[in-house]
């Protein structure tokens, strides 16, 4: 069940991808205010990381994921009912807040979860739940775009439902954790790295930023610039742009656990260079080909 929480919640993080053209359309949105969208979902979800991300230690992992789950719904809600730029900025923070708040909670319990003899997967699941949701999101909603003008009055209802019902299943789950007051001081932003781990940590840093901020731009940008530069003029080309990179991506997520974390990383940003590079070829002769491969070349060790 925490499984399916992961790839639901990732799966509604890369919903909208695909539909930001029409709502440019719709409203006349610059191609800066769809950055801007996509944007403040990353505030949100850093503010809740640093401030909520471990609440599920103090009060327990299944009320904190109920309510992320129910924040969760009222943001996809918000996208239903959107009318404008100021709903789909709404939509998008408190989205941000309910994938921050899950996060924390859904990635501990994975592993608490995990049997003794197989350690490793808690963080394998999270991972890779992560792109697979990702892509998924991102692919439905693109086939959806294809096929119908208004995708959103169907995904986001469906989500928003879906939502409720997860937050009513997980009730019923027995707890992996007693809660303990630590009180509010605890919800003061920090961020801490284990001594032990430093050393790795701040070596993957800057593969971690890279990778991460072509992401984001590819999330935002993508069903536009597949459409406009690119010149395809299929509804679901940009959606399936998008699974193809976070496909890749969980196919790099499962080969770098067989491997050590310096080689992952080192041939993860081998891939990344390569991957950035053919994007910015693929845009500059406008060939979708070279686009779908550097998205996926540039991934698929992420």
């Amino acid at each position: 069940m925490l499984a399916c929480a992961t790839v639901v919640m990732m799966a509604t993080a890369s919903a909208p991808s695909p539909i930001y053209p029409l709502y440019r359309e719709r409203w006349g949105l610059s191609v800066t205010m769809l950055t801007v969208i996509f944007a403040v979902y990353v505030v949100g979800l850093l503010g809740a990381l640093l401030t909520v991300g471990s609440l599920s230690d103090q009060l327990g992992r299944r009320p904190v994921l109920v309510a992320a789950l129910l924040v969760a719904a009222a943001s996809t809600a918000v996208f239903w009912t959107a009318d404008g730029v100021v709903s789909l900025l709404i939509a998008r923070v408190v989205q941000g807040i309910a994938t921050g708040t899950a996060t924390g909670a859904l990635a501990a319990g994975l592993v608490e979860l995990s049997p003794k003899r197989r350690p490793q997967l808690g963080p394998t699941t999270t991972a890779v739940g992560t792109s697979i949701g990702m892509a998924t999101g991102a692919g439905v909603v693109g086939l959806l775009v294809q096929s119908t003008s208004r995708p959103d009055a169907y995904v986001f209802p469906v989500l928003t439902l879906t939502f409720v019902v997860l937050a009513a299943v997980v009730l019923t789950i027995p707890g992996t954790l007693v809660s303990r007051a630590m009180g509010l001081a605890s919800l003061r932003p920090s961020v801490r790295v284990p001594r032990e781990v430093r050393p790795e940590f701040f070596a993957s840093v800057p593969a971690l930023v890279a990778g991460w901020s072509v992401t984001g731009l590819f999330l935002a940008l993508t069903p536009s610039l597949v459409s406009n530069v690119l010149h395809v003029r299929s509804g679901a080309a940009g959606g399936l742009s998008i699974a193809a990179l976070f496909l890749a991506n969980s196919v790099g997520g499962l080969w770098s656990v067989r491997h050590t974390a310096r080689l992952a990383t080192l041939l993860g940003a081998v891939l990344l260079t390569l991957g950035a590079s053919g994007l910015a070829v693929a845009i500059a002769v406008a060939s979708p080909a070279i686009y779908v491969g550097g998205s996926s070349r540039g991934w698929a060790s992420a």
